[in-house]
């Protein structure tokens, strides 16, 4: 620097002092043009690149404008300048300062210079930083000013680094926005998660509960077995223990009467065992079903938690093969339990308060989440209590919000019904008899049309919704037990009070799978799976599962999901996206049908036109369908269903399928051509 300062001196050339004042900065640009060098320096062509900024520097807030504006200014002293290769790139950081300038290193000889003002003033106005050089009155100054430069220019970089600070949001146009402000923001950004990509895990939202090794025969359950031996020879019954099976909460022994002995008798003992093994309850099983053998299950004296982590994080090939997989419990045996809904294809569940229904519930609905896309499964919540499912709100499996209120319940089945026909529909034009043999149809051949996926209905206090909506919801529950199956629309009704009057027997014989919790006499054991057993049950998730296929109950420990678990999962879910609510085609505001003409009256329903062209229109006649159009309650569509019946115009019922129409009258041909006219 020193030798630079000297060569500066000698061939200083000095400025017009007018024209700059008028134009400092193209004044400087010929300046620099007309300068040249007295003493031979190798100059490489100038190139001047702007500095890299840095965070909370003057340049981060508004000073890149400042360092284009004096950019000439720089040129013409770079210019004077060598360039050494070794020197680095220049960074203005907060730690920057100007070195003071030793006087002695300087030569003696007179040089002009252009001063620093001391009435420099920096203007901040809209966030932009300005400098405004106002006066350059005094151009040749002593050789001290230059120091007074460095030391101004110092003090306001540290001055106004400091106020950088101070802003949390800098103004700045996008074209001149800094890479590390597009990095910050970048970073902001959450990535929505996609559909595709749909995949829960289960560290951070599952519980693990230890499972005691409940599986390990020790020295109690061994005596328990002497027990009741000696019992059954008090009774003069010879048998012997031939198995012992612990499961989570029960161990079976398993006994083998000798010949001769009658199995009503072992039966008839319950009371007597239980009290020999100071047992709360004790439940007989004679015969256990494909075996030579009678069950007698005792409850263990330490219950352990049956997780759901342990059996969703399960790899069973089941799990592939299921169509809407869910999770129930473990058996006595200690073996994992799966149900296929689309294979039940429906669900009866009933227990007292306190038993685990609920929780039960919960874990179905989790499971789907777990196992099935928002492609795959939809659901319809509906809850009459309100707080029940009320979390599960905005979840993207959903059709529509958790339904409250027993109107929209109602109307929600009757969606159902007309989703039925119409997917029966499309079945038909297609050619096949079920929702799996379409899915795999449209899959192969790559058919644009619509991917079907399963509805599960799920209900969780059936008996409410009987006793507000009566007799139409128990046969609308009926047709769709009955028919929905082949289309993918599954019901899942949960009650705790099994009475006659809700489970009726229309709705038991179209839903014969059954889940029986702890309830309080061997009526309502009857009432939910035609026989006695679940007022032996313990409570807590203890239930007996009687499927169409296997209708002997079998003794299930349902698992446990905490109110906290449900949650986490829930809002991990709902980071998938939005649900795709179709309220509009669900629900619809009933009108008052009895000012309603009806068939037998003498005056004409105003809707009869709109519904003939409807018909017309479609070529098919369904009294669902008609409704949805007309957004009119389902007794009132039926009635024009059978008016057009009556008058010649649809056919006669034909099963599930809608009406054929069988002529077409010429008065509604004209009128419509008229109205598209």
């Amino acid at each position: 620097m020193p030798e630079v300062e000297a060569e500066m001196q000698e061939n200083f050339v000095s400025l017009d002092e007018e024209a700059f004042l008028e134009n400092p900065f193209k004044e400087a640009e010929n300046f620099s043009e007309g300068l040249e060098p007295a003493v031979d320096i190798q100059m490489e062509e100038p190139v001047f690149e702007e500095p890299k900024f840095e965070k909370n520097s003057i340049a981060n807030t508004e000073s890149k404008d400042v360092f284009e504006g004096i950019s000439t200014v720089e040129k013409v002293l770079e210019e004077l300048e060598p360039i050494d290769e070794n020197i680095e790139e220049f960074e203005l950081d907060d730690s920057f300062e100007i070195e003071s300038i030793d006087e002695n290193q300087i030569d003696d000889t007179e040089f002009d210079i252009i001063p620093f003002d001391e009435d420099f003033e920096l203007e901040e106005e809209d966030d932009d930083i300005e400098f405004e050089i106002e006066d350059f009155e005094d151009l040749k100054e002593t050789k001290t000013d230059e120091k007074n430069f460095a030391d101004s220019f110092s003090s306001l970089t540290k001055e106004k680094a400091e106020k950088a600070e101070d802003f949390e949001e800098p103004k700045i146009s996008p074209e001149k926005m800094f890479e590390h402000e597009l990095a910050q923001k970048a970073a902001s950004v959450v990535p929505e998660k996609s559909i595709k990509d749909y995949k829960i895990p289960t560290d951070g939202l599952l519980n693990t509960y230890p499972d005691g090794q409940y599986w390990i025969i020790d020295e109690r359950t061994e005596k328990a077995g002497e027990i009741l031996k000696q019992t059954l020879s008090e009774f003069k019954i010879e048998a012997d223990v031939t198995a012992i099976r612990k499961g989570p909460v029960i161990t079976m022994f398993e006994i083998l009467p000798a010949p001769g002995v009658k199995l009503n008798k072992i039966v008839g003992l319950q009371d007597n065992i239980a009290l020999r093994l100071a047992a709360s309850s004790v439940r007989i099983v004679a015969p256990i079903p494909g075996k030579h053998a009678v069950g007698i299950e005792v409850p263990n004296k330490q219950r352990s938690i049956v997780s759901f982590r342990e059996l969703i994080d399960n790899d069973s090939p089941l799990f592939d093969k299921m169509e809407v997989p869910v999770v129930l419990g473990k058996d006595i045996t200690g073996e994992a339990k799966l149900l296929d809904l689309a294979a039940t294809p429906h669900l009866l569940i009933a227990g007292s308060t306190g038993s685990g229904k609920s929780v039960c519930v919960n874990t179905m609905i989790l499971s789907i989440l777990y196992k099935r896309t928002p492609m795959q499964v939809k659901m319809i919540l509906i809850d009459p209590k309100v707080v029940e499912l009320k979390l599960y709100n905005d979840i993207p499996h959903l059709l529509t919000p958790v339904i409250t209120e027993p109107k929209k319940a109602f109307q929600a089945l009757q969606y159902c019904l007309c989703e039925m026909e119409r997917r029966y529909a499309l079945l038909d034009r297609m050619g096949v008899r079920d929702i799996k043999s379409y899915n795999r149809r449209i899959k192969e051949r790559k058919l644009a049309n619509e991917n079907l996926p399963y509805i599960v209905v799920i209900i969780d206090e059936f008996a409410d919704l009987m006793a507000t909506t009566g007799k139409e919801l128990e046969s609308t529950i009926a047709r769709l037990a009955a028919m929905s199956r082949a289309v993918g629309i599954h019901l899942v009704l949960a009650t705790q009070r099994p009475s006659i009057d809700v489970i009726t027997g229309l709705i038991k014989a179209n839903i014969p799978t059954r889940i029986a919790f702890m309830v309080a006499s061997k009526m309502d054991s009857r009432i939910i799976i035609d026989q006695v057993g679940a007022e032996k049950l313990l409570g807590k998730g203890d239930m007996l599962y009687a499927s169409a296929v296997d209708p002997f109950p079998v003794r299930i420990q349902g698992t446990f999901v905490s109110d906290n678990e449900v949650e986490n999962v829930v809002d991990y879910v709902k980071k998938f996206g939005p649900p795709e609510y179709i309220d509009e085609e669900i629900f619809f505001d009933d009108e008052e049908e009895e000012t309603e003409p009806s068939l037998f009256s003498d005056g004409e329903d105003p809707l009869y036109e709109k519904a003939l062209d409807i018909v017309l229109q479609s070529g098919k006649a369904s009294a669902s369908y008609i409704q949805r159009r007309l957004k009119v309650g389902y007794n009132r569509a039926a009635r024009l269903v059978e008016e057009m019946e009556a008058r010649g115009i649809v056919g006669p019922a034909n099963g599930s399928k809608p009406r054929d129409v069988i002529h077409v009258p010429t008065r509604t041909v004209r009128s419509s051509m008229t109205t598209e006219e």
